[in-house]
């Protein structure tokens, strides 16, 4: 049986901006439910992705190194950056 995860709602700006370490990105992700895998996040801990850098990523940085994740996972980190951002309203 398929059952939904409830998403936790967007932080604003200001409350991405208060993490500090990786970790607290990643706990966010999760939640988020994204279909991401342990790989893409393995690449954000080795890249110490907190959130200020975190906000600070594109489509175009995501796919080139240092990240180098594939085409999906980067469009779905890469909208919810700019949904957060406030672009994607």
């Amino acid at each position: 049986m398929f059952t939904a995860r409830e998403k936790v709602p967007l932080p604003t700006v200001n409350e991405v901006e208060e993490w500090k370490e990786t970790e607290e990105l990643i706990n966010f992700l999760h939640k988020q439910d994204l279909g991401l895998k342990d790989k893409h996040f393995d690449i954000l801990r080795k890249q110490e992705v907190n959130g200020i850098s975190f906000l600070k990523l594109t489509l175009e940085k995501l796919l080139a190194s240092p990240y180098e994740l594939p085409g999906g996972p980067a469009e779905v980190i890469a909208e919810l950056v700019s949904k957060i951002n406030g672009e994607g309203q």
